[in-house]
């Protein structure tokens, strides 16, 4: 489950950096109101409304996920709750447990983020 977390984080550089590269108004208008939600965890508007459309954003966001998932793996990153249903940075509470290694999964974010175009 803290792999998931990477995952949306990914998709949600790529839809931030959509911003940026978005070539009309309406293009950025999408992105703009994606990338609001996938702050907050919902990636369908991001990968359906802007990573789909522009191909190389959803490869980069995908090795952004492949990335940060990576770095989550190979440092043994655990959640010690259930997650809810939604995996966003205000999560991160989810990490601290017996064993806490939340400043590894804030890196892995960060890497998963950083990942764009």
């Amino acid at each position: 489950m803290a792999m998931f977390m990477s995952a949306v984080m990914g998709q949600f550089g790529t839809v931030f950096g959509a911003i940026f590269i978005a070539r009309n108004l309406k293009d950025k208008q999408l992105a703009i109101s994606a990338s609001i939600s996938a702050f907050f965890g919902i990636t369908e508007p991001a990968l359906y409304g802007v990573n789909l459309k522009y191909r190389m954003l959803f490869i980069f966001g995908c090795i952004g996920a492949a990335l940060g998932g990576a770095i989550t793996g190979l440092l043994q990153v655990k959640t010690y709750s259930f997650p809810t249903r939604y995996f966003n940075v205000f999560e991160l509470g989810l990490f601290s447990g017996r064993n806490p290694k939340a400043i590894y999964e804030v890196f892995a974010i960060i890497v998963a983020f950083s990942v764009r175009r």
